[in-house]
This record gives C-alpha cells, sequence and structure tokens, in this order.
C-alpha cells in the first residue's frame, strides 16, 4: 500500500512539477562543451535529469523505468532487442557513464552506482541526492547530509570520495555550459544565477541583487538553459512567458507570450527550438521557434505525459506510465517496449 503510494505521488510529482526542482530545465548536447567528455555523458542532458531521469543511454542501449501498479523496474534495451528488467525499484537520476549506471534510490535518497547489467550496487558516500549530474570522472549532486532537499551543491569523484560542497545557497537548478556550471539559488523569494568553474572556483553573480526593470521577472524564473551565452527561461508567475536575459547587457526581454497553452515543462533546447509540453485538457508536444515565433504542436495528445527526453531525432516519453518514441517532429509514434 505505502509502496504504490509513493509511485503515485512520484507520477504526480512528475505531472505537475515540484517546488523543490524550478521544473524541467532544457538541455543541447552541444551546449556542454567539457573538454575530453565522452558521448555517453552528452546523452545524460540536464532536461531528462530534470524530469527525474527516468530515462537515459549509451552508445550501445537505452535504460527506462517502467511501472506496473505498485512495481517500479529499471529496464535496459539494445537497438534490435527485447528490453529486460535490470532491477527491481524506483532508482531515478540515470546517468549512464562508462561501464556503470550511477543513480539516485528512492527509497533512502543516497547515490548508487551498478554495472549496466544491473549487477554489483554499490552506495557512493552519505549524503542524500535530489538530482545527480556526471561528467568525466565527477558527481555533481543537488542535497544535503540528512535531506536530500536541503539545497547543497555537492561534487564527489566517481568512487563517492572526497565530497566536497561548492556552493550552500540553496541550489535549486544547475547547467553545464562551455565549461562552465550554472546554477539558480532562491532565497528572500528571488531567484539568483550565478556561474563558476567546474572546480568551484571563480564564482560569479550573473543577475544583479536587486530588482529594477530590467530583472523583475529573472527573480520569477521557472526553468533556464543556455543558447548562444544568453539565457532562455520561463517565468514562474503564472507560467506565460517565455523570455531572454542578456549576460552582457544585464538585461531580460519577452519572446513569447504562451498565453492559456502554459509549457508545464521542458524537454529539450536544439538550437533555436524550445520543445516542451503544454497543458491542455491533455499534454501536448509542442515546440516554438525562437527566431520565428512559430508555435507547432504534434497531433499526439496523451493524459499523465512525464519524463520527456531526447536522443538524436528521436523523443522518449512516457504516457499512462509506459515508454513511447516517436520522432521530434511529433511523427510515427510508437509504443517503445
Amino acid at each position: 500500500m505505502l509502496r504504490n503510494l509513493k509511485i503515485k505521488i512520484f507520477i504526480v510529482l512528475i505531472i505537475v512539477l515540484t517546488q523543490s526542482i524550478f521544473a524541467l530545465s532544457c538541455a543541447n548536447e552541444k551546449s556542454i562543451d567539457l573538454t575530453n567528455s565522452k558521448p555517453q555523458y552528452m546523452g545524460n542532458t540536464i532536461g531528462n535529469l530534470l524530469n527525474f531521469g527516468v530515462i537515459a543511454n549509451d552508445d550501445n542501449s537505452i535504460y527506462f523505468t517502467t511501472f506496473k501498479g505498485a512495481q517500479a523496474t529499471l529496464n535496459k534495451k539494445n537497438v534490435d532487442e527485447e528490453h529486460q528488467v535490470i532491477g527491481n525499484g524506483l532508482y531515478l537520476f540515470l546517468n549512464v557513464a562508462g561501464d556503470f549506471i550511477y543513480y539516485v534510490d528512492d527509497t533512502d535518497g543516497a547515490i548508487y552506482k551498478m554495472d549496466t547489467n544491473g549487477s554489483n550496487s554499490e552506495k557512493l558516500g552519505d549524503i542524500k541526492a535530489n538530482f545527480i549530474f556526471v561528467v568525466d570522472d565527477i558527481i555533481y549532486a543537488l542535497g544535503g547530509d540528512s535531506d536530500r532537499y536541503i539545497g547543497n551543491l555537492y561534487a564527489m569523484n566517481i568512487d563517492g570520495s572526497d565530497t566536497r560542497i561548492l556552493s550552500s545557497d540553496n541550489v535549486r537548478q544547475m547547467y553545464f555550459y562551455d565549461s562552465k556550471l550554472y546554477y539558480a539559488t532562491l532565497g528572500d523569494g528571488q531567484i539568483l544565477l550565478y556561474k563558476m568553474n567546474m572546480d568551484g572556483e571563480n564564482k560569479e553573480l550573473i543577475n544583479p541583487d536587486q530588482i529594477d526593470e530590467n530583472t523583475k521577472s529573472v527573480k520569477s524564473m521557472k526553468w533556464f538553459y543556455i543558447y548562444d551565452e544568453d539565457i532562455y527561461y520561463l517565468t514562474s508567475s503564472g507560467m506565460n512567458e517565455i523570455r531572454k536575459f542578456d549576460v552582457v547587457k544585464k538585461e531580460d526581454s519577452l519572446l513569447y507570450e504562451v498565453g492559456t497553452e502554459m509549457p508545464n515543462g521542458c524537454i529539450n533546447a536544439m538550437d533555436n527550438i524550445i520543445y516542451f509540453l503544454a497543458v491542455e485538457t491533455r499534454q501536448s508536444y509542442t515546440w516554438l521557434n525562437l527566431d520565428t515565433g512559430e508555435w507547432e504542436t504534434s497531433t499526439h495528445k496523451d493524459v499523465n505525459t512525464v519524463g520527456m527526453y531526447t536522443i538524436g531525432n528521436k523523443v522518449f516519453y512516457y504516457a499512462n506510465e509506459q515508454p513511447y518514441t516517436m520522432n521530434i517532429d511529433g511523427s510515427e509514434k510508437r509504443r517503445f517496449n
């Protein structure tokens, strides 16, 4: 009964978005420009991870969570093979790096790793996390020593050793761009954006620590992503505007007034196009061209759509607790497993 309730709560949290996460961030594989990064790190996009990270991939396989009643399972599927169950439980924030899957076990909130066949699970460190991202030999995590929602920004070695705090500023979201770590903090009812080196050095405030005509909307930021050194974000006040913040001029501008088709969460950003879900009577897969202002919506609309994730020109997502795939333009929808 309790387990069934936990999974139901988890699904509802993804659909309605929790206050503990700014909603669903976006990530473009090209955005993470890190020296000597391996291709599989590019697949663990931040957009997916802030969807609770229930889908991930490496060069050969896709790893995904399915739900059936009170039971959650972790699955692995090669391109031309049937999927196989490799774990029983609710594993979140999947990162596939090298020969291992790194994840947060929902049971205790701790960070673990296991082989890509599901064996040899190992706990890494003592912190509890509500988000992790693996880059090269470092695990970046948001969480706390006793509570996963405290909001410390941690870094630790890939084996769980040398855990250190990079920021204790109530961090709610982080993003990687051009070998820099960007993060947003929540305090005193406003959101502040920072960037720093990957090792935590040279911390810099991006948006001024005061409210004026140029920065007022930035304080109501819901999610953000970075493209061509500008910050694009969705406002949380009504969730009805997509805006751009010019980092150099410290000014922001309205790009699109969403109106009644409010974005529920961002799937991904590729070049000048934002892909996200729009809430109507059902949730629809939608994209916006930032250059032309053109708004397109897929003909496919589903109830309980969660876990949106892009791999190349394919979109993977969940509808009614089952995984689906379709082309990035919304065509050729089919069940994935």
